[in-house]
């Protein structure tokens, strides 16, 4: 597959008053074309910084980043990034929140509009359409808060702990749905989460980050039924042993 998203010895420093601060090390990473990647690590070890730099929000100390192939900055218009909260504007309906980022680039085309009514269908948010956000559920708020992530047509998703702020149950529902959304568009998706069960049942593949400055400590390719929501993964009789060799490489040393 087609290599979408290249990490080539990315370090990043730090610079305060009480002196310099060391938050990544030599990080290379390659993710290709739909495959869906997540990453853990300790607390505080910069894997929030890692989707920050691939997303030109910070630049990296040293190394390169490339997006389809642009070293120049120009990917980073192919990047369509997700937060702990929604950010769903409560006076916009969803409909006009889903539109949001194409007002914003001045790309609300007649085409584009299609498109994103076509989406709200797809994901039984046609009959939301002029709810406002207080109206909607946790998950409905997620499924629409993507929806106007996908209209801009990203190349790369970057999913910074994006249910982190849903309560077990309904995160469980929620990533079933984000998953088989994110599949069914044929999206590469990166993850940063803290929950190790998470990472295994929505990945192709998993990035462990080592304490500060953080390195790659090792990458887990998890063979799993790609056929499988999160939840049925979850169910998976190897699903226990990825979960043991995870914990034993986050807690190791610490």
């Amino acid at each position: 597959m087609a290599e979408v998203v290249k990490l080539e010895n990315i370090s990043k420093f730090y610079h305060t008053k009480s002196g310099e601060t060391e938050a990544l090390k030599n990080i290379s990473l390659s993710v290709a074309s739909g495959e869906f990647v997540s990453i853990i690590g300790p607390s505080g070890c910069g894997k929030s910084t890692v989707l920050s730099i691939i997303a030109h929000l910070e630049e990296p100390s040293g190394g390169k980043v490339t997006i389809n192939s642009d070293k120049q900055g120009k990917g980073k218009g192919q990047i369509g990034y997700m937060l702990q909260q929604d950010h769903l504007f409560p006076w916009l309906t969803v409909r006009q929140n889903a539109l949001l980022g194409l007002v914003l680039r001045h790309n609300k085309t007649e085409e584009a509009e299609k498109r994103v009514d076509n989406l709200l269908k797809q994901y039984q948010l046609d009959g939301f359409a002029s709810a406002y956000p207080n109206q909607l559920s946790g998950g409905m708020r997620q499924r629409a808060a993507l929806i106007r992530t996908l209209a801009i047509d990203p190349a790369v998703l970057l999913l910074d702990e994006p249910f982190s702020a849903l309560d077990y149950q309904t995160r469980l529902a929620v990533s079933d749905d984000i998953h088989f959304i994110i599949k069914n568009q044929r999206k590469t998706a990166i993850l940063v989460t803290h929950d190790i069960s998470e990472a295994i049942s929505m990945s192709d593949r998993v990035v462990v980050l080592s304490k500060r400055p953080a390195t790659v400590k090792n990458i887990y390719e998890i063979k799993l039924s790609g056929e499988q929501t999160p939840l049925q993964r979850r169910k998976a009789p190897e699903f226990s042993t990825y979960f043991q060799k995870l914990w034993e490489e986050l807690n190791e040393n610490e």
